[in-house]
């Protein structure tokens, strides 16, 4: 059920409604009331939609705010993205709030073959994106853990050991959406496959978002050589698995360290663990 905004809610979504009417050619008519109602709040954002002069709409804004390099970071690879037929435009945006307006696209079913084409052309936009760097990812989650899912000894020896494997995979590096999921795949009015939530994009071995999309659908073994077998477009090798297998292990122990230092605190990823370094630390 749609629950109504909040008065401090409402201020962010009609701030961003009159950036986007007096900077376009259309004008907001007083006439109209927008009636503003909340979306997904299950997010990690809050979203709601209203119709605006004949067009509906949707803004988007965070629980809790990242730096503001991180939220511009955001921002260019969204447009970078749009500018290649990848995302929704961007209508407007509201930095104090890092909010922003996009039109309202109804969510669709998504085939694996739309999801792995799609992400084939994520993986070819220039890659303008900072590189991720793994060893700073899991230390910097396993520092803020309130209770740490496990001793440090054993945390060294993981991020050491996926070190290693993006080390061995860095020269198959690809821009990376960096959190490629169904859920953040739509479909535009042309028919064409779009991505969202571009927060975590970065320069990555394409083996990362194959991993995260595998984790996230809780793909069986023979749902993974399907769904690689779309993605190259021929049958993926034994070796081929076991990577894609090593990928997702990395992801599910990142993941657990999120899930522990995120359940009481503070969800956002702070943009000094996405830098201009190399893939691994160190290098």
């Amino acid at each position: 059920m749609a629950i109504t905004l909040s008065p401090s809610d409402l201020d962010i979504v009609d701030a961003l409604t009159q950036s986007w009417v007096t900077t376009g050619s259309a004008t907001l008519s007083s006439s109209v009331q927008t009636d503003w109602c909340y979306g997904n709040v299950g997010s990690r954002h809050y979203t709601a939609t209203a119709e605006v002069n004949g067009e509906v709409v949707l803004a988007r804004w965070p629980r809790i705010k990242q730096r503001n390099r991180g939220f511009d970071r955001e921002i260019s690879q969204h447009m970078i993205a749009a500018a290649h037929g990848l995302s929704p435009s961007i209508l407007a945006s509201d930095w104090n709030n890092q909010a922003l307006l996009m039109p309202y696209l109804k969510p669709s079913v998504i085939s694996w073959r739309d999801a792995t084409t799609t992400l084939r052309a994520v993986h070819a936009l220039p890659q303008t994106a900072p590189r991720l760097n793994i060893t700073h990812a899991m230390n910097y989650w396993f520092d803020r853990a309130p209770k740490q899912p496990w001793e440090t000894q054993q945390q060294h020896n993981l991020t050491r050991w996926a070190e290693a494997l993006f080390a061995a995979h860095q020269h198959d590096a690809v821009f990376s959406h960096g959190d490629y999921s169904v859920s953040n795949v739509l479909r535009n009015p042309r028919g064409r496959c779009v991505v969202i939530d571009w927060e975590y994009a970065c320069v990555a071995p394409r083996w990362w978002d194959l991993a995260i999309l595998c984790q996230t659908e809780q793909l069986p073994a023979e749902k993974r050589r399907s769904l690689l077998a779309q993605y190259w477009r021929r049958s993926p090798s034994a070796k081929e698995l076991e990577t894609l297998s090593a990928f997702i292990d990395v992801y599910t122990q990142l993941l657990a360290l999120w899930t522990a230092a995120t359940a009481t605190g503070n969800t956002v990823y702070d943009a000094i663990t996405l830098t201009d370094q190399p893939i691994i630390a160190g290098r």
